[in-house]
């Protein structure tokens, strides 16, 4: 037998006298391992003396214990493989200590290695790094693929991932996880509204522990954005709708009752997410319809909901009517003590605010009209008095400025009775000419210009200098007469003729322009 000789060897093995050592293990020293997935051990052979002692392995033998243990658990590996792979679930405990045998020369084996200690317990992954989408703009209708990259300072695969996204820099919507170590998840089309959309990930370890969120990456998609959430229906006859939703510049709006539109909103600019029904609805059930548009100009789909009124009303007012000169004089009686504002309607339409009031004078209605009083309380419901009716009738013709209607300029009437007053309506549109067409295409617009002309005498210049003082405030003015003309408009060309006799002819030339006589409810105070 040689004597044993020591030589400067490796750190991961301890020398035995006959010069034959295994070498180069793995998992080497502080390694970590998966012990949910088949290990591979491996290992090297190394003689100092390769001429006596050949560097042939027979066998091996693997051993492997929990650390601290010194009952260990051998197995055989047969022939020269310098390997062996450990099937899942085998180990147990969070640290554990191995070392080889090596049969060199029949029935001789190496006196093994010092034991190896590897670990079972995986590092925490640190934030990954996300790849792709980032800083692109992706249609949301098409597959998406994201990526990132798995960090860990332990090496190991990733176990598990999960992701998250974000619209317009709101709050974080699960996305998806996914199992196994595929660094990568592919998003199906349709999945993600259209808009600036964030995306994040974290990743588990081999322990099923997860690390932090990944900073987030940010991307444009393309495409249709999701539909709103309502959020909130005020429980009132004049409702506000409140919703929810992400990279808003515009919405439409629409309240149906039995299946018919009764409110829409149109395509309204903006981004605030309520708005307040403009009128009262009565007792009964109701639907909305909402969706939105962002900065891509695309509309999301419609959001739905149901809601029903039943609120109870304040007392009921009680008005009367009568015909006065050139107007209607209204009553107010029996207010509800709680109410905030009293309205008076006609023909359906609310023309002023008459709270606290006992008496109301309309110098702007013609014709047989119906008033109705509308009482609001603090709670935003309503009660209508019964309808009223009248035929307000005007002596030959009275004009007044829309500011001051309570002030009209009379206009007399010719010796012959009521003067002509004619009227000139002119279609908007336009005419283009076409190759082989010889005559225009006509194409109407929805405008129109109105104007027209009454004529009609004054016998001093007192009346003359307030009809002019009136046209010279350039203000929108309401024309009516006994023939039913009854017109806003604004008055742009007036012709003046002075007889022998002081008679002043006037023929006034007047455009009808678009005034709106309805007002706005007013917000009541719930305090």
């Amino acid at each position: 037998m040689l004597a044993c000789v020591r030589f400067s060897y490796p750190t991961d093995y301890l020398p035995n006298c006959y010069g034959v050592y295994p070498v180069s293990h793995s998992p080497g020293p502080g390694a970590v391992v998966d012990e949910s997935q088949d290990i591979a051990f491996s290992w090297g052979v190394y003689s100092d003396l390769p001429d006596i002692w050949p560097q042939t392995q027979l066998s091996a033998k693997l051993r492997w214990r929990p650390q601290g243990e010194t009952a260990y658990t051998e197995i055989t590996i047969s022939g020269s493989a310098q390997s062996y792979t450990m099937p899942a679930g085998t180990l147990s405990g969070d640290y554990i200590e191995w070392q080889v045998l090596i049969e060199y020369e029949s029935g001789k084996y190496t006196s093994g290695s010092e034991w190896i200690t590897i670990s079972t317990v995986d590092a925490v992954p640190e934030k990954p790094i996300p790849l792709s989408p980032l800083n692109e703009y992706v249609d949301v209708s098409d597959n998406i693929r994201f990526e990132w990259q798995h960090v860990i300072n332990s090496g190991t695969a990733q176990s598990g991932a999960d992701l998250q996204y974000s619209i317009e820099g709101g709050a974080w919507t699960d996305l998806a996880s996914v199992s196994g170590s595929d660094q990568f998840y592919d998003c199906p089309g349709g999945t993600l509204p259209g808009g600036s959309l964030r995306w994040r990930v974290r990743t588990y370890n081999s322990d099923g522990v997860e690390g932090d969120w990944s900073d987030p990456a940010a991307f444009v998609g393309i495409g249709p954005p999701a539909a709103p959430s309502i959020s909130n229906i005020t429980e009132s006859a004049r409702p506000t709708i409140s919703w929810v939703a992400s990279g808003q510049v515009g919405y439409h709006l629409q309240i149906t009752k039995d299946g018919a539109v009764i409110y829409d909103t149109g395509e309204t600019a903006g981004a605030e997410k309520s708005h307040t029904v403009p009128f009262y609805l009565a007792n009964g059930s109701y639907a909305i319809r909402l969706r939105y548009i962002n900065s891509s100009q695309q509309w999301s789909p419609w959001a739905t909901s149901g809601f029903i009124l039943a609120f109870t009303p304040p007392d009921t007012p009680t008005i009367s009517v009568a015909a006065i000169i050139n107007g209607a004089r209204i009553s107010i009686s029996n207010i509800d003590e709680d109410a905030q504002h009293v309205y008076l309607l006609r023909d359906g339409v609310p023309i002023a605010d008459i709270t606290g009031l006992s008496t109301y004078d309309d110098y702007a209605a013609l014709g047989t009209v119906t008033y109705v009083a509308r009482v609001v309380d603090s709670n935003e419901n309503y009660a209508d008095s019964l309808p009223a009716n009248v035929t307000v009738t005007v002596i030959g013709a009275v004009l007044a400025a829309v500011d001051a209607l309570d002030a009209p300029v009379k206009m007399r009437l010719k010796a012959a009775g009521q003067p002509p007053v004619t009227r000139q309506k002119q279609l908007i549109g336009a005419a283009n000419h076409y190759a082989g067409r010889e005559h225009p295409v006509f194409t109407f617009s929805e405008f129109s210009t109105e104007v027209f002309n009454p004529s009609y005498y004054y016998t001093s210049f007192a009346d003359w200098e307030l009809l002019e003082a009136l046209v010279n405030r350039r203000q929108t003015v309401l024309y009516r007469d006994m023939l039913g003309n009854r017109i806003f408009g604004a008055i742009t060309i007036h012709n003046f003729t002075q007889e022998d006799d002081n008679r002043i002819m006037f023929a006034l030339t007047i455009q009808r322009v678009d005034y709106v006589e309805q007002i706005e409810y007013a917000e009541v105070d719930a305090s």
